[in-house]
């Protein structure tokens, strides 16, 4: 449902919110039935309780809330290199070979992508080029992959926490996210940024 949301053109927490928003009212709404039926008080209750309930969960249970998911946590820095002055503006991405975040980082940027097609990315592997060709892969070529040959050109000011994503404006990294810090909210600013 969210994917469907962001198709539709909606923000990162727009499309997180409205889904649990969606069946909750759709729990009231099968409660309020239930409630206004000619039903004995020991029968209409728990009912009344379990439809108001239910569909919430169920979406929940599929469709699990997790702690960062709604976080737009930044750490604050200053760097310029070569890599932050050759994309000048937009999200720089540190992926390792193998790294089943990474991966799936690579849906997130997509939908990025489509959300802003000005945003300009660039996914950056540490390592040789023999590791590029799965992120190639999955950038559906809407984002530069390339190799990074230096990683302490980054490692030493953002971490070794991976993915991370960083934010240029203006050839210089401003602030970045750590995968569990990079919510809806960090997404929707990314953006609406470029």
């Amino acid at each position: 449902m969210e994917k469907m949301l962001l198709n539709l053109g909606l923000s990162f927490t727009a499309a997180k919110v409205l889904p649990y928003l969606f069946f909750t009212a759709l729990g009231v709404a099968l409660a309020y039935m239930v409630f206004k039926r000619n039903l004995k008080p020991a029968l209409k209750w728990p009912l009344v309780v379990l439809l108001a309930a239910v569909p919430f969960l169920l979406y929940f249970a599929i469709n699990p809330i997790y702690q960062g998911d709604f976080s737009n946590q930044p750490s604050e820095i200053k760097l310029r290199n070569s890599y932050t002055t050759r994309i000048k503006d937009g999200l720089l991405v540190m992926a390792i070979p193998g790294c089943p975040y990474c991966l799936e980082a690579t849906e997130v940027l997509r939908q990025m992508k489509d959300q802003n097609p000005k945003l300009n990315i660039h996914f950056l592997v540490i390592g040789d080029t023999l590791n590029l060709a799965p992120y190639r892969d999955l950038s559906d070529g809407k984002f530069q992959v390339v190799s990074l040959e230096n990683p302490p050109l980054f490692t030493a000011s953002v971490g070794s926490s991976f993915p991370t994503f960083i934010k240029v404006q203006n050839g210089t990294a401003l602030k970045y996210w750590t995968n569990n810090e990079f919510g809806v909210g960090a997404k929707d600013e990314v953006v609406t940024s470029f």
